[in-house]
């Protein structure tokens, strides 16, 4: 299933499959899940052709 039925669909299940019981348990780890790859993309270096950090 594509689309924004499948993408609801698939988010249900990903909240189920932790035992998420109630909609602030779901809140929650929305919020936990964004905060974490916020952590994760912050720490990639990709190198790309702009400096990512001034040079000092």
């Amino acid at each position: 299933m594509t689309g924004p039925a499948g993408i609801g669909k698939a988010a249900l299940t990903a909240f189920a499959s932790v035992n998420c019981q109630s909609s602030t348990d779901e809140l929650a780890l929305f919020a936990w899940r964004a905060a974490r790859l916020c952590q994760v993309l912050t720490m990639l270096d990709f190198g790309g052709p702009t400096p990512r950090f001034p040079p000092r």
